[in-house]
């Protein structure tokens, strides 16, 4: 199961939006990045290396986006941060 801190999924819907705003197709594309990207990372979590503390990511695509979260004890994929790569990178420290 994926859950995401609310902050988290927030970020992503500004981002998807942004997209969208832009034009509707590269909104769909980004749509169907972000789909592949969480369908990878529901099916094997464990295959994206730590990074930090437990912390991982996985790469959206041909998009600069990465989905950074954690495995819980329970097997709960915790998504803590849908972060820009060359935006304050660090910015979601701190979040659990």
């Amino acid at each position: 199961m994926i859950e995401f801190l609310e902050v988290a999924q927030e970020e992503m819907r500004a981002a998807t939006s942004r997209y969208i705003s832009t034009a509707n197709s590269a909104g769909v594309k980004f749509l169907d990045a972000i789909r592949a990207a969480l369908s990878k990372l529901k099916n094997d979590p464990e295959s994206f290396p730590e990074f930090d503390e437990g912390f991982r990511c996985v790469r959206v695509s041909k998009f600069p986006y990465i989905i950074i979260f954690k495995i819980e004890s329970d097997g709960t994929i915790l998504v803590i941060a849908f972060s820009h790569t060359s935006r304050c990178p660090d910015y979601w420290r701190g979040r659990t």
